[in-house]
C-alpha cells in the first residue's frame, strides 16, 4: 500500500492515484490525509433502482458534486465482467480547445444536484481555483437550453475532445483504492455485467 504522502503527491501531479492491497487501517489513514469526508455512499447494484450510479448501466464522463474536492473509492466487491472505472484529465481536454472556446465555457452554468443544505441550483462548468488553475464541473446530462450558440459549440467541443485524450481504466477489486481530484479529473464507468456484485464505497472529501 502506498503511503499517504505518495497518494497526495500523485494526485497533485497526475490528478489521480491508484493503490492496491489497502487494509481498513490504510483506508482510514488515506482518508485522514486526503480530506474530510462530507458524503459516503455504498455503490452497488440495487434491483429496481432509479439511481444511475446503483444501476448496471454504463455512466458517461462527468465530475461529482462541486463540494467534493476529491473522491476516493474503496473496493469491496467486483463483478466478473465490466464495471471498470475510467478517468481522464480535464486539463488535457481543455488544452484541445481554442482560447475562445475555453472563455465561453467559463460562462456556462450547469444544473447541480441538491445534496447538501444551501446547494445552489446551478454551478459554473469552469471557475478558477485558489492556485489559478481551472476547476471543472461537467456532465452531459446536467446541461440545459440556456446556453447561447457560442457556449453550446464550446460545450460540444469539450465533450468531443474527451475521446481524443488518453484515459486510464481501473478494475477496482477488494482492497483497491482509487482517489482523484474531482475538480480536475472526469470519470466514467463501463456497463456492469457477469456474475458477482460490484461494490465500492465512495467518499466525497472536502479540501
Amino acid at each position: 500500500m502506498k503511503s499517504v504522502a505518495h497518494l497526495q503527491s500523485e494526485i497533485a501531479a497526475k490528478g489521480f492515484s491508484y493503490a492496491k492491497g489497502a487494509s481498513q487501517m490504510d483506508l482510514v489513514e488515506a482518508l485522514e490525509g486526503l480530506g474530510t469526508p462530507i458524503y459516503v455512499e455504498e455503490v452497488r447494484h440495487t434491483p429496481g433502482t432509479t439511481s444511475l450510479v446503483k444501476s448496471r448501466s454504463a455512466i458517461a464522463w462527468h465530475t461529482d458534486h462541486h463540494r467534493a474536492r476529491r473522491i476516493l473509492w474503496y473496493g469491496l466487491g467486483q463483478t466478473s465482467v465490466g464495471g471498470e472505472t475510467l478517468v481522464v484529465d480535464g486539463w488535457d481536454v481543455l488544452a484541445r480547445l481554442s482560447p475562445s472556446q475555453v472563455a465561453a465555457l467559463y460562462r456556462v452554468n450547469l444544473f447541480e444536484h441538491s445534496v447538501f443544505r444551501g446547494d445552489p441550483p446551478r454551478h459554473p462548468l469552469l471557475r478558477n481555483g485558489p492556485n489559478g488553475r481551472p476547476c471543472l464541473y461537467f456532465s452531459l446530462w446536467l446541461a440545459d437550453g440556456a446556453m447561447n450558440e457560442e457556449e453550446r459549440d464550446a460545450f460540444d467541443a469539450f465533450a468531443a475532445a474527451i475521446d481524443r485524450v488518453e484515459h486510464r481504466q481501473f478494475r477496482i477489486v477488494p482492497g483497491d483504492i482509487l482517489a482523484i481530484d474531482n475538480t480536475r479529473m472526469l470519470h466514467a464507468r463501463t456497463e456492469i455485467a457477469g456474475t458477482g456484485v460490484r461494490h465500492l464505497r465512495r467518499y466525497w472529501l472536502s479540501a
